[in-house]
């Protein structure tokens, strides 16, 4: 356990990543159009929540850094256009 974990009084910048990524994942977001998933998105890695944003176009992405057992982890959350492109890349049609 680590010496910061181990504080009773820990502040949100003891829980800030510091230096490049340990280790990175890539998370997809795909689904129906216009159900939320770039606000999701948003809110993850911004930490606000926005209600009225224009369609996606193509793919998108955005990266949140966070602190896990003293090791910075780098997540990308790819935002796809809807499931109307996901059909497009899959040999099946939806």
């Amino acid at each position: 356990m680590s010496s910061k974990a181990s504080n009773a009084t820990l502040s949100p910048r003891d829980l800030e990543p510091t230096g490049p990524p340990d280790r990175t994942y890539k998370v997809v977001f795909a689904g129906d159009a216009a159900v939320g998933k770039t606000s999701f998105i948003n809110r993850i890695t911004k930490g606000v929540f926005l209600s009225n944003l224009s369609s996606t176009l193509g793919v998108d992405f955005q990266v949140k850094t966070i602190l896990v057992d003293d090791r910075n982890i780098a997540i990308q959350l790819w935002d796809t256009a809807g499931l109307h492109i996901l059909c497009r890349v899959r040999s099946n049609p939806c």
